[in-house]
Formats: structure tokens, C-alpha cells, sequence
């Protein structure tokens, strides 16, 4: 009778296990799946439309040799690149049923990572898993940076993984395996892996665990080796395509950032810090005392750090935005370990709760030309658009991009090119079968047309907004570009000389 107990409590635990991990998945997918169907046909995000495609379509014309693919962390692009290869459809409508997929990967990792690394409660597991991946700025990073999301859920899994090793060599392996994947699929990413890999392995040292400090160390060997070779491609080749390198960034790249120098990124990114985090923060740091969880508070310093050491980037506001996972955990260990039906505790719960759904809601379905008041802080829209319904535009302008690039593939005259900022590149891609496409990332038009000319191309074409209309930095294009061509705010010029 009592073995009959322990089997019925047990099958209990895994119902219950199962019930959990299945929501701790199913409603992040949900929910980030709920633009994509806004959205519908055009894809959600810069990203997606002003990298990813670029890349993998150059690539499967041109080739790719071994440095410059590496020095993309490739793995995201190796899942990709052979789903391009069957068809330019056949990679849209991937992309865009892969990110709530990863959506829901990361939010059941994060899942997996408190029930299993900190001994959390499912429930406790769950909320945590919730509020880490429907908060507007994990919502945000899910909105282009898939790249991001895929290595997030790789180092999840890490940890996991490295809270509990023991004798069997497959778990080492396991441990090896997913590390080194955190390394091919995004840098920053990987670097906060290793500054928590880093931290583990001096508290093992000075506390006399030398054979737990050396087997870690080991196990983290191929994951510095690919590390390696990443940064070392990026030292020795050039960005890819070349048209999109921000390493060194221009004029045009600072501005549209919303900088006038480097001097002054430190105090937009402590604006950028509140601006994120000030509606959780009164809940969350409550617990930095009680959450004595090293991987977490390693995470949150490192992250800091990161944000405001020498700005060489004004990418520099990732490492803020990668800060509403660790907390998040401190967030919901305060609510949890308030009283059971206290005041404080329904109170605290309600006012996150109602900010949560407002902010997540206001983000998800608001049309960016009438957004979520939150939202429209200009300071930060280079960071956080506006709302998840856009890509390179709106989704009011996407139906007037395609007019206009199927205007200009259908009236362009012979040696004529067209000018595609980073916003419109991919479009081209997608959309036309034209081959006379010159990208010029955030650069001055008028400067690249006036080289362009001298090429001894006759016909010069520049797609952006009407006047006065435009995004990215850029209101309106220079005069010597002359309007042909109108569809909404999407037109099409000439450039004369």
C-alpha cells in the first residue's frame, strides 16, 4: 500500500511537472506568436529584414569562406542558410514561425534553469519564467535579436547543466556541447557565460573544491576555443556584407543613436537603465539579499559593468536589456517570499501584475503610429521601437515598400541602380529579382550617388519616405533627389546631378 503511495505522489510530481513546462512554453509562445499574425505576410523586426537576409542570401551567391562566416558566430545562420537555399518563401515563412518558437524555448529553459539549478517550486518556477519573457523588454529583444534568444536558451541550459554535474561523463558532455554553442551563436551572449563560468570557478578555487574548479575548466575548452576563433575572424576579415560595419562607427551611426559623442552614452544608458527596469526595480530589490544565487548576481554585475565600461558601441544597451532576466528573478523570490495572503503581497502583485499586462499588451498590438504612450520616448526609440508591429517600417508603409520597389523593377531603364539604405536592402531581396541594388547602410545617399555616377551608371534610383516622413535619422532625403514615384509615404527618386 505504502509503495502504491509513493508511486501515486510521484506520477503526481510529473503531471504536475509536465502541466507546468507546457504553459512555462505554450503562452510566451503565444504571445510573441501574436505580431507575427498581426503582421501577416511581412516579417516582425529590424533584424530579420536588415541583417539576416542580407547575409544569407550574399552568402549563398557569392559563397563564404571559413574566417567570415566564423566571425558571425554562425550557428543561427547554419540552421538558416540551407532553409534559403529551397526558396526565398520558404525562409520568410521561417522566420517567421521561428520566433515565438524560440520564444517559447528560452521561457521553458528559464523554467527548467529555477526549478532544476535553484530548487524553485513549479508555480515559483513558472511566474518566473512568465515575467522574464513577457516583460517589454524581453519582448523587445524577441522582436529582432533572435540570434540573442537562441544563445540565451543555450546558456540557460548551460547552467542547468553545470549545477548538476556528477560522475557521468555524458552530463560533462552535455555541459561541453551546449557552452560551446552559447560561443557560435552570439559574443555578448558568450561573454556573460564566461564571466559566470569565471566567478564559479574562483569561489571553487578559494573554497579548497580544486577538482571541481579543474573539471570545470575543462569542460569549458571548446566553448573558449570557438570563442576564440570568433574574435579572431572578426579581427582578420572584414564585416559581412562590408556596408554594414558599425565597429567603427560614422557620423551618421552616432547620430542616429540620438549621440553627439561618446562623452555623453554614459548618462543616456543610466536614462536608458531607468527607463527599462525603474517598474520592477521596487519589487526586485527587495530580494538582493535574500537570493544568494552567485550565477544571477555575476550575471547583474557583469551585465552593469558592461553597460557603462569604455562605450566603444552604441550596442552598449544590449547588455541593458539583457539585465530583465536576472531580474526577474529577484522580482518574483521578493513576491514569494512575502506572507501567504498578506496585504503587501496582493498589493505587490496586483500593481505588477496590472503594470506587466499594460506595458506587454500596449507593446504587442499598438500600430507604432499611434503607440503605447510609454513608447514614444525619443530618447529611446533607437533601442525600444515604438511597437512590435514593424520591421524596417511600419506595418502601415510594408504593402508601399512593395509598390514601390515592383514600380522601380518594371520602370527602371537600362545602367540604372538603385541606392538601398540598410532599412531597404533586404526588401530589395525579397520583393524584386533586381541585381543593380547598391547598398549604403547609414551613409550620406547624395555622397554614394555622386560615386555611384561616376561609375558610369546613367540612372540612379533612391527608395525612402516622403518628405519630412522619414525614419532612422534621416526625415527627408537631400534635394538633389527628385520624386517619381508614390505609394503612402514610400516613394521613389532620381537622383540628378
Amino acid at each position: 500500500m505504502l509503495n502504491f503511495l509513493n508511486v501515486t505522489k510521484i506520477e503526481r510530481r510529473r503531471m504536475q511537472c509536465a502541466k507546468y513546462s507546457f504553459l512555462a512554453f505554450f503562452i510566451p509562445f503565444i504571445v510573441r506568436a501574436v505580431p507575427e499574425v498581426l503582421m501577416a505576410p511581412y516579417l516582425v523586426g529590424f533584424d530579420p529584414l536588415g541583417y539576416y537576409i542580407p547575409y544569407i542570401f550574399k552568402w549563398l551567391k557569392e559563397g563564404v569562406s571559413f574566417w567570415p562566416l566564423m566571425r558571425e558566430a554562425p550557428l543561427f545562420y547554419l540552421i538558416l542558410i540551407p532553409i534559403a537555399s529551397l526558396g526565398t518563401n520558404l525562409l520568410i515563412l521561417t522566420l517567421k514561425i521561428l520566433p515565438p518558437i524560440l520564444h517559447g524555448l528560452l521561457a521553458i529553459s528559464i523554467y527548467f534553469y529555477a526549478s532544476k539549478a535553484l530548487n524553485w517550486p513549479p508555480i515559483k518556477s513558472l511566474a518566473v519564467a512568465f515575467l522574464a519573457t513577457l516583460y517589454f523588454v524581453a519582448l523587445r529583444i524577441s522582436w529582432d535579436l533572435l540570434r540573442n534568444e537562441l544563445g540565451l536558451t543555450f546558456l540557460f541550459t548551460s547552467l542547468i547543466l553545470l549545477n548538476k554535474l556528477d560522475n557521468e561523463k555524458k552530463h560533462y558532455i552535455f555541459a561541453s556541447l551546449a557552452m560551446a554553442a552559447v560561443s557560435l551563436t552570439h559574443i555578448l551572449v558568450a561573454a556573460i557565460m564566461f564571466a559566470i563560468v569565471a566567478t564559479m570557478f574562483m569561489q571553487k578555487w578559494l573554497t579548497k573544491k580544486r577538482n571541481e574548479a579543474f573539471k570545470l575548466l575543462i569542460l569549458s575548452i571548446p566553448a573558449m576555443l570557438f570563442l576564440l576563433l570568433v574574435l579572431y575572424a572578426g579581427c582578420i576579415t572584414p564585416p559581412t556584407p562590408p556596408e554594414f560595419n558599425v565597429l567603427n562607427p560614422g557620423e551618421e551611426w552616432l547620430t542616429l543613436f540620438g549621440f553627439a559623442s561618446y562623452a555623453n552614452m554614459a548618462t543616456t544608458m543610466l536614462g536608458f537603465l531607468a527607463y527599462c527596469y525603474l517598474p520592477i526595480t521596487p519589487v526586485a530589490v527587495i530580494s538582493a539579499k535574500a537570493l544568494k544565487n552567485l550565477q544571477i548576481k555575476t550575471w547583474i554585475a557583469f551585465s552593469i559593468v558592461a553597460t557603462f565600461s569604455p562605450l566603444i558601441t552604441p550596442l552598449s544597451y544590449r547588455w541593458t536589456l539583457m539585465l530583465i532576466y536576472p531580474v526577474s528573478f529577484y522580482a518574483i523570490n521578493t513576491l514569494w517570499n512575502m506572507k501567504p495572503n498578506s496585504r503587501h503581497l496582493f498589493i505587490s502583485t496586483t500593481i505588477l501584475a496590472t503594470i506587466l499586462s499594460i506595458l506587454t499588451v500596449g507593446f504587442l498590438i499598438m500600430p507604432s503610429e499611434n503607440p503605447f504612450p510609454y513608447y514614444t520616448v525619443p530618447q529611446f526609440q533607437s533601442y525600444i521601437p515604438s511597437s512590435m508591429l514593424q520591421n524596417t517600417v511600419s506595418l502601415s508603409e510594408c504593402q508601399n515598400v512593395v509598390n514601390c520597389l515592383n514600380w522601380l523593377e518594371n520602370n527602371m531603364p537600362k545602367n540604372s541602380v538603385i541606392l538601398a539604405h540598410t532599412a531597404f536592402y533586404g526588401w530589395t531581396i525579397i520583393t524584386t529579382n533586381l541585381t543593380e541594388v547598391l547598398p549604403y547602410s547609414y551613409g550620406n545617399p547624395e555622397t554614394t550617388a555622386k560615386n555611384t555616377y561616376q561609375q558610369g551608371y546613367t540612372h540612379i534610383y533612391l527608395i525612402w519616405w516622403t518628405e519630412g516622413k522619414g525614419w532612422h535619422g534621416q526625415p527627408a532625403v537631400p534635394s538633389s533627389f527628385k520624386e517619381v514615384y508614390r505609394s503612402g509615404n514610400i516613394a521613389a527618386y532620381i537622383y540628378e546631378k
